[in-house]
């Protein structure tokens, strides 16, 4: 039988980078690949990943009113389906360490985005209901 506690977690990619380096070198790939990004995702999550946000976020439940933070916001894939589901029943903000990424972001639809890490959030605390993150985890120690 598999166990997966048995597995040690996925390593960060320090042979791309010099320790202390890590915040920049995720910038730097974020920014380059922003403008192709939404492309690459569908390919990659072979068209399922609408289905998947989709769903995801109905089983959470949206209600009327909620402060939403989408961690690792990128081009906004997911911020997007939370304001459609929601309509305007939803303060969204999105965060991203990426300027190319939160570019893109605006381009593609009305969202109010911050640059940042999620590991010192620029927020006081409590001021967000809900917290999203689409694939970020597995850039996070």
């Amino acid at each position: 039988m598999f166990s997966g506690s048995s597995l040690p977690p996925h390593p960060d990619l320090q042979r791309y980078y010099r320790p202390g380096e890590k915040q920049q070198f995720v910038r730097q790939i974020f920014d380059a690949s922003a403008p192709d990004y939404e492309r690459v995702e569908k390919l990659m999550s072979l068209g399922t990943g609408a289905w998947y946000r989709r769903r995801a976020l109905r089983r959470h439940g949206l209600p009327c009113g909620q402060r939403v933070l989408d961690v690792a916001n990128g081009t906004g894939l997911v911020a997007r389906e939370i304001l459609r589901l929601a309509q305007d029943g939803v303060f969204l903000v999105g965060l991203d360490p990426s300027v190319g990424m939160l570019h893109e972001a605006r381009k593609r639809g009305r969202l109010s985005v911050v640059a940042g890490f999620c590991e010192k959030m620029p927020f006081p605390e409590a001021t967000f209901d809900c917290l999203t993150m689409g694939y970020a985890l597995r850039h996070l120690p």
